[in-house]
């Protein structure tokens, strides 16, 4: 009977304690996607594809989104196919919203690289979604370099595990009583 009540109890403390490790981030390739762009925070367009191997979505022709990049498919980077003074070249903030991502938990934004030499930074909306945003240039120097001009990597937040002490340490009182409730009973 000892026997039992100490097993019972060893796996109810695990139990409380929590035991389940936490997920890393699943691949992207096959998620559906949108790409919004806001100018001043109305929509000016939208478009779709599916992340697989290269270029996800080629808005205008004038850019390449790809969103599967690096050796292990967690980068992002957006290529401009020429060069162009910005987006509307008028001096308003200016937001790519991705969305669609499915990473099945919270993530990151890490090693975010800005080669156009506008202000830009980036924003984790919801486990599913992230925008790039930036002032667009108002004159007619060209900003979009003919290359990369945003990249970054993917990152996973990992929750951190944290003991429950009320709990363990009612359980350990309730097995206790029973261990004590025994002894009286013999």
């Amino acid at each position: 009977m000892n026997t039992l009540i100490k097993n019972l109890a060893t796996a109810a403390f695990a139990l409380v304690m929590g035991t389940s490790a936490a997920q890393g981030a699943s691949l992207l390739a096959g998620d559906n996607i949108s790409v919004s762009f806001l100018d001043d925070g109305n929509t000016a367009s939208n478009w779709n594809g599916t992340i697989g191997a290269g270029a996800d979505v080629t808005p205008y022709g004038a850019l390449s989104i790809d969103l599967n990049t690096g050796p292990a498919g967690d980068g992002f980077s957006v290529t401009s196919n020429g060069t162009y003074c910005g987006f509307v070249c008028n001096g308003s903030t200016v937001s790519m919203l991705f969305t669609g991502l499915d990473f099945g938990t919270d993530f990151t934004i890490d090693n975010f690289v800005n080669t156009t030499g506008l202000s830009a930074f980036t924003t984790v909306i919801s486990d599913t979604s992230f925008s790039i945003t930036w002032i667009d240039n108002s004159g007619s120097a060209n900003f979009f370099p003919g290359t990369v001009a945003f990249s970054g990597t993917f990152g996973t937040v990992t929750p951190v595990q944290v003991p429950l002490p009320l709990p363990a340490a009612m359980l350990a009182f309730a097995c206790s009583g029973l261990l004590v409730a025994r002894r009286k009973r013999t």
